[in-house]
């Protein structure tokens, strides 16, 4: 009896050795190491290049390698915010013309965006836009109103005191190609000298041509919105991602400034082609049915914003 009782208490003690070993605690199995940190091997952001109109946003991105770093917070930093300024989560907002570099820490490791603030956009097209409108020192801003082919602002558009006609449609003194309107002269695009935009602005500033409108309207996505408190379109090129904004800065016909903050209408520098009285332009208009969205013509006199285009 003792000798079978001896076997049984060997056997317990065996099983009990093996199912230890097995288990997820004895034997050689190995245990993690309790509050391990996984340290930050490098960063990167994008874009590392920005270019704004004053008063636009743009986010950079940040990306930490590896992706479980235990410590990921970030400090963003702008190295001039009187041109950009930056939020702890990388949203950059252009404030003054200039330049500016964009600096994020995250764990010893640093990465930086140059930022360049103008009035230049750059959408792909044929001629690069203003960012503001003309007379405008923001991109809300609804400038000045001009009589297409007039260099000075008024206190009343109509007829009666347009430069280029003797007080009435009919009477046209430059610009026309119809004996009907007046002078034929053949002159379909603005001379420099008429051009408000290349006389304020020098240089290769000008007033854009119907074709250069053309390609804004069809080359670019149109969102209307409230921008910095200013109802109009955000204009996106669908060729690069750029964007500029054309408030709704309603006209003036005589003395009255009529559907500001409801209508857009901008000047071109080509005249119409079918009446002499009338010019291109663009013109917007958003309603609860439909978005109008056109370029067409309209009466010289009458007193439009104007954005303007260089090289």
């Amino acid at each position: 009896m003792k000798t079978k009782s001896a076997i049984f208490v060997c056997l317990a003690m065996f099983f009990a050795f093996a199912g230890c070993s097995k288990g997820g605690g004895g034997g050689n199995s190995i245990t993690p190491e309790p509050n391990k940190k996984v340290p930050v091997t490098s960063i990167s952001i994008a874009p590392v290049k920005i270019a704004l109109g004053v008063g636009f946003t743009a986010q950079i991105t940040l990306t930490v390698i590896p992706s479980d770093a235990t410590d990921q917070s970030a400090a963003w930093t702008s190295s001039n915010p009187a041109v950009a300024t930056v939020s702890n989560t990388g949203q950059v907002k252009a404030v003054g013309l200039g330049t500016a570099s964009v600096s994020v820490s995250c764990g010893g490791k640093t990465a930086s965006c140059q930022v360049t603030v103008d009035n230049v956009a750059d959408l792909g097209l044929t001629v690069k836009w203003a960012h503001c409108n003309l007379g405008a020192t923001t991109p809300e801003g609804y400038g000045d109103y001009y009589a297409w082919g007039e260099i000075e602002t008024k206190a009343e558009y109509t007829w009666e005191n347009y430069k280029w006609a003797n007080g009435d449609y009919n009477k046209i003194t430059k610009y026309g190609f119809k004996e009907s309107y007046g002078v034929v002269d053949n002159l379909t695009t603005l001379e420099l000298a008429d051009d408000v935009a290349n006389v304020k602005l020098h240089g290769n500033w000008r007033m854009p041509t119907k074709d250069e409108m053309k390609d804004l309207v069809e080359k670019c996505k149109w969102d209307w919105l409230s921008f910095n408190g200013v109802r109009g379109y955000l204009v996106t090129s669908k060729i690069n991602g750029n964007s500029i904004f054309l408030p709704a800065a309603g006209y003036h016909i005589g003395p009255v400034l009529e559907a500001a903050g409801s209508i857009g209408e901008y000047w071109s520098s080509s005249l119409g082609d079918e009446w002499s009285d009338s010019s291109f332009s663009v013109f917007f208009q958003p309603s609860n049915f439909a978005t109008w969205l056109s370029l067409g013509t309209t009466y010289r006199c009458c007193g439009y914003p104007i954005r303007p285009v260089t090289k």
